[in-house]
């Protein structure tokens, strides 16, 4: 990341040809660009041709339904990290922002505290105030990696240790049940053969569709993302890109852990830490590279869906847990190396 809060020297003429208002864009063999943001559908469709003789359920209604209801809480979360993928950084906070926020709403919901105001246990705005916790979470990871030039990574791993300890310690280590009936139940309806949690995961990834592909703001984290110095140069706000960014994936981490609470009917303190190599998998599996600069809503829907047919299939086959995240890994570093080969292809377009 470069560093954004202070005026940034201007580039000489042999370094940079950018004028005010043009962004660079980076060009792209046309069978890489074919591909990228559709590895997640091939990836199914290949694993699918592998997997279907050992386990022919999976075809089945039922089992089909199971997978995209277990994708949705991993697509919010995906689509969350994809933001700060696509600008060059990483976020590492999600599983103690997610047990965070579940707590936090939680007990306002369930009137655990006694100084809480009233107005608190209503439902609609304890929501409301843990999707704002996380986004302001995220916007301080933002702040303080554009203004303090503070690494992505430490920052976000300290955060992930400094939250989870508190969800602990304000809970004692307890789960908090006892979530009222009707809003469980408002959760946990069905439209259209499909849950609650299912279209609000779609509405998710047509509004970061919308974002990435028509908006300036989405030209704006391409650019930072590609560029910070030429964004910079160009007239982009950086350090507000950044700092939005990062708070969008605080919010999309609220959001998560409100849909993992109704669909577990409680609040937990602790989650796993799979759940962020989920999300990361799932982005880079549908084509957001590690470096910045490049993501697509509709590959990270893929890379979720995925995921989430793996987990499903391979616990059908019995197989054991570690067995399963070996899998994940695997296919997940496997991504990883076609998005650096995909890095370098281009890289060498441009120098030809």
């Amino acid at each position: 990341m470069v560093r954004t809060s202070s005026p940034l020297t201007a580039p000489s003429r042999h370094t940079s040809s950018h004028t005010p208002g043009q962004i660079e864009q980076r060009s792209e063999h046309p069978l890489l660009a074919a591909l990228r943001g559709r590895t997640g559908v091939f990836c199914i469709a290949l694993y699918l041709l592998c997997i279907y003789p050992f386990c022919p359920e999976l075809a089945s209604t039922g089992q089909v339904l199971a997978v995209v209801h277990n994708a949705a809480p991993l697509l919010v979360l995906a689509l969350g990290q994809t933001f700060v993928l696509l600008l060059g950084g990483i976020d590492l906070s999600v599983s103690g922002v997610i047990a965070l926020v579940s707590i936090i709403s939680a007990s306002f919901i369930t009137r655990q505290w006694a100084w809480a105001p009233a107005w608190t246990a209503e439902p609609s705005l304890s929501i409301a105030a843990g999707l704002l916790l996380g986004a302001v979470i995220g916007a301080v990871h933002g702040f303080a990696v554009s203004v303090l030039s503070l690494p992505a990574f430490l920052v976000t791993m300290s955060s992930m240790m400094i939250l989870g300890g508190a969800a602990v310690w304000i809970t004692h280590g307890e789960r908090i049940g006892d979530l009222p009936i009707p809003l469980l139940d408002a959760a946990q309806r069905h439209y259209f053969g499909l849950d609650i949690s299912v279209w609000i995961a779609i509405s998710l990834a047509l509004v970061a569709l919308i974002v990435l592909r028509r908006t300036l703001w989405g030209q704006w984290l391409f650019a930072v993302g590609q560029n910070a110095r030429a964004a910079y140069l160009a007239g982009c706000p950086v350090t507000w890109v950044l700092i939005s960014g990062f708070a969008w994936c605080g919010a999309c981490s609220a959001l998560a852990a409100l849909l993992y609470t109704a669909r577990m009917e409680t609040a937990s303190p602790t989650f796993p830490g799979e759940i962020l190599l989920d999300a990361i998998g799932a982005a880079v599996i549908g084509g957001t590279s590690l470096s910045g600069g490049a993501a697509s809503a509709l590959g990270v829907v893929g890379g979720t869906l995925a995921i989430s047919l793996m987990t499903q299939s391979l616990t059908l086959l019995n197989l054991a847990h570690w067995h399963v995240l070996m899998a994940k890994g695997s296919v997940i570093l496997l991504a990883a190396f076609f998005d650096a080969r995909r890095r370098a292809a281009s890289a060498a377009e441009l120098r030809s």
